[in-house]
């Protein structure tokens, strides 16, 4: 059986920050329009960014080095980034990789 992953991703940067928002699968295939996006959103320094998963039906590793990627990157840029919104097996994924509490800014 084939399986195409979809993902659109829509970020939003001003005065109260970045916000981006991706919608489906965050798996290898579609990794690299998120990580994009994200880079964007941190190139124009905005005063911090928040990542919103709500309607992230899927996460695989590539998605988890993604969003740890631009964490750093986040990091470098003195920007609070916080990772929003998780679905279960979202958090499931996120917890299992040990990259939970720093993504929620609990580190």
């Amino acid at each position: 059986m084939t399986h195409d992953s979809v993902l659109m991703v829509t970020a939003r940067v001003d005065s109260s920050g970045a916000r981006v928002v991706p919608v489906g699968e965050v798996v290898m295939d579609t990794a690299d329009r998120l990580r994009g996006v994200l880079l964007n959103a941190l190139g124009r320094r905005p005063t911090a960014l928040t990542v919103d998963l709500g309607e992230v039906s899927f996460l695989d590793s590539t998605g988890i080095a993604v969003l740890v990627q631009g964490y750093r990157l986040a990091v470098e840029f003195a920007v609070p980034m916080t990772v929003v919104n998780f679905r279960p097996p979202v958090r499931q994924v996120l917890e299992l990789s040990g990259v939970l509490p720093l993504l929620e800014g609990e580190q």
